[in-house]
C-alpha cells in the first residue's frame, strides 16, 4: 500500500491519503478553521431535527388525513348546496346514497375529518410547539 503525506489542507496539518479515504489527524479538529466547525455545527442541528421529527412520525400522514377527510365533506356539502340554489335539474337535499343522506355523510366526514385533525395536534406534535 502506497502512503502519500501532503502538507496542504484547510486546516495546514498533514493528511494521510490511502487512495480511498483521507484521514486528519485528531489534534486537527479542535484547530479547525470556523468554517469547519459550522459544518459540525449544522449536521447536529439536522440530527436533532430529525430526531424530534422521529419521535412523532404519525404527525403529517394523520393531518393530511384529517384534511382529506374534512376537505371532502366540506366540499360535496357545498357543492350540494350550490346546486340546489342554482336550481339545476335533479339537484335535491334529500339525495341519498346506498340509503343513507348525503348530507348525512358530508357531515360525519367534516366531524371525522375535525376530530383526527384535533386529535393530531394536541398529540403528536412535539411538547416544544405546544
Amino acid at each position: 500500500m502506497l502512503v502519500i503525506v501532503s502538507t496542504t489542507t484547510l486546516a495546514f496539518a498533514p493528511v494521510i491519503r490511502t487512495g480511498v479515504f483521507v484521514a486528519r489527524p485528531a489534534e486537527v479538529e479542535d484547530d479547525a478553521p470556523p468554517a469547519v466547525r459550522d459544518d459540525d455545527d449544522s449536521a447536529a442541528r439536522m440530527r436533532a431535527k430529525l430526531k424530534k421529527e422521529a419521535e412523532y412520525p404519525l404527525f403529517f400522514p394523520l393531518f393530511g388525513a384529517s384534511a382529506v377527510i374534512g376537505g371532502k365533506g366540506l366540499t360535496d356539502a357545498l357543492l350540494a348546496f350550490a346546486r340546489v340554489a342554482a336550481g339545476m335539474r335533479g339537484a335535491s337535499l334529500g339525495d341519498t346514497f346506498l340509503g343513507a343522506p348525503v348530507l348525512g355523510v358530508d357531515a360525519v366526514c367534516i366531524v371525522v375529518g375535525t376530530a383526527l385533525a384535533k386529535y393530531t395536534w394536541e398529540t403528536q406534535r412535539p411538547p416544544d410547539d405546544a
